[in-house]
């Protein structure tokens, strides 16, 4: 992370800073061009762009070795850009600080083929710290083609250079000036979000989601159009309120009923559709009320719930239509495509893939095959952990194999160690867990040496809950057991589909390798997130992490089990319904 780390703040100097941005740079010689030289040189339609990366001092950058994407509008489409949104004839006529915030625009420190397109928002943000979106659209001649920012055509595509890639454009990319709510009131279609607009106009909302604070405070909203409200038997504002005085007999005022349904809409942070689909829940900005997440295949599904207590289909993203990853000034909004109210909702289970961090789903590499990156203190926002030496700390991999020790949900794990010899401790914070009982699980890949750990659950004003069990890494899961004699003794199996362990298809030893053990019970006392605790106790080395379940008391703690692209799994799924298809499945299947 430390080189990642060191590429973003070179990128950011040199884009910000006011002094000459050539200074102390290194310059190539190889024959293949840098993206300036190409600019200049190999393409005549894109020699205006060239001339004001020149005049805005950025050639610095852009000579230099580096790692860049670089959309670069041609000259007609600059004419067209002075023209529409200046009333000028040429860029020569703009300032030099409408020049260097349109290089920036363009200009994004990763490099990033459109291989790595996905419909949605790129996986970097560009040189003004906004993301820009791409999608697959089809032409009048059903051919494809690659839309940027709602805004320009891909030209020509993947145009390689020595510091980076090139994507030649057709129009001038500009961000929204919009804020959330100036965005769904302006730019939606007028008679098609009525309702949803009229309950943010009511409750207040308009006028927070019509706040700037300088890239610090970011909304996602999840809008419903007037035709979801009308299916779900809501024709106004007024009968919304009714129909949320139903679904929520606890809440008695109509004021306080509409509060809670538009609150319950706004995420506050920033969430793309690729966002959510690394993360299994959400927050609102309701205390206590949060947005479940489950992602099949590219149809992600908002509270979907399939076990009796909560049993609910789930509402889906609409990522069909120009209004979802709609990007603005202070945010971005989606289209859901049917009504989501805030029920109760029970205690639920929590599935953790504790991979799932916020600095490794945003890269692009995250759950790409090969990828490891190492964590050192304080690079991982929400893991702490006290290193025993400098050097210490936490490798994130990420490995597409399936066989006896490659089984890891989602093909990811992290590996550290717990013990006086590597991380001393380490504290996670977990996802959001609502509140009631539940039992702890936590997932690892058994190692041959023996390190000893114990845990405690923290929560802001309540006592720490110190788990009573210490296990060992070394254990292997017992053979020759029932489902329930391992449950009764604290273990089970987690993972879906154990190969087996010889050519001989030896019973004895299948799936063995990869553990599951049973922490204790804790009492959430508050729905929100908090912390979970390790502290060594014995042993060097390092373990396999993959997984931390959180079961309600009184739940199946042995199903689902999971496959190692991330799916649940329940009994009885036939065994060529679990990923990989191909393999057979052992006799704990």
């Amino acid at each position: 992370m430390k080189l990642i780390k060191l590429f973003g703040f070179l990128f950011v100097t040199i884009l910000m800073a006011c002094s000459d941005p050539n200074a102390d740079m290194h310059y190539a010689t190889s024959d293949v061009p840098m993206i300036d030289d190409y600019l200049s040189t190999k393409d005549t339609s894109l020699t205006d762009f060239a001339a004001i990366i020149e005049k805005t001092r950025y050639q610095g950058t852009l000579h230099a070795y580096g790692a860049y994407t670089c959309f670069a509008p041609t000259n007609a489409a600059i004419d067209t850009w002075c023209r529409e949104q200046f009333g000028v004839s040429s860029w020569k006529s703009l300032s030099i600080d409408t020049l260097k915030n349109m290089v920036r625009f363009h200009l994004i420190n990763d490099t990033i083929s459109t291989a790595y397109f996905e419909d949605g928002r790129l996986s970097t943000p560009n040189g003004l710290k906004k993301y820009l979106t791409t999608s697959t659209k089809l032409d009048s001649q059903n051919k494809t083609y690659i839309e940027v920012n709602r805004q320009a055509r891909i030209l020509e595509k993947d145009i390689y250079a020595e510091n980076g890639i090139i994507q030649k454009i057709d129009a001038v990319l500009m961000p929204n000036t919009n804020t959330v709510w100036q965005a769904i009131k302006s730019e939606f279609p007028a008679n098609d979000y009525t309702i949803f607009i009229g309950a943010l106009e009511q409750s207040g909302m308009d006028s927070i989601l019509n706040k700037q604070a300088a890239d610090t405070v970011w909304y996602t909203l999840l809008a419903e159009p007037d035709a979801v409200l009308h299916t779900a038997g809501i024709n106004s504002v007024s009968q919304l309120i009714d129909s949320m005085a139903v679904i929520r007999p606890d809440v008695k005022q109509r004021t306080n009923l509409l509060n809670l349904y538009v609150k319950y809409h706004v995420v506050p942070s920033l969430a793309y559709v690729a966002d959510f689909m690394k993360v299994s829940t959400e927050e609102t900005m309701v205390d206590g009320e949060v947005i479940t997440v489950k992602v099949n295949q590219l149809d992600v599904l908002l509270n979907k719930f399939t076990y009796t207590e909560n049993s609910d289909p789930g509402v889906m993203i609409d990522r069909d239509v120009d209004y979802t990853d709609f990007s603005c000034r202070n945010g971005v909004i989606h289209t859901l495509k049917t009504f989501m109210p805030p029920r109760l909702r029970e205690p639920m289970p929590v599935y953790w893939d504790i991979a799932e961090q916020p600095e490794l789903t945003s890269l692009k590499e995250f759950r790409k095959d090969g990828t490891i990156i190492n964590f050192t203190e304080g690079e991982l926002s929400e893991i702490k952990f006290g290193a025993a030496s400098a050097g210490k700390g936490i490798q994130y991999a990420c490995s597409k194999v399936f066989g006896l020790k490659f089984q890891y949900v989602n093909y990811d794990y992290l590996y550290f160690g717990v013990n006086p010899s590597e991380l001393t401790w380490v504290e996670m914070k977990t996802p959001l867990l609502i509140a009631g009982t539940y039992k702890v699980w936590v997932c690892w890949r058994r190692v041959d040496y023996v390190m000893t750990f114990r845990t405690s659950f923290k929560q802001d004003g309540y006592p720490t809950q110190v788990f009573p069990n210490v296990y060992s890494t070394y254990d292997y899961v017992p053979t020759g057991q029932t489902q329930v004699q391992l449950l009764n003794s604290g273990w089970k199996y987690y993972v879906a589909k154990q190969p087996y362990s010889n050519s001989g298809k030896a019973i004895a030893d299948d799936g063995k390798v990869f553990v599951s053990r049973v922490l204790g019970t804790i009492t959430v006392n508050k729905t929100g997130r908090h912390t979970l605790r390790f502290e060594g106790l014995t042993g060097t080395n390092k373990v396999y992490w993959d997984m931390i379940h959180f079961i309600p008391v009184g739940d199946n703690q042995i199903w689902p089990r999971f496959d190692v692209q991330g799916k649940e799994i329940y009994e009885n799924t036939p065994c060529n319904s679990i990923y990989p298809y191909d393999q057979p499945c052992s006799s704990n299947n």
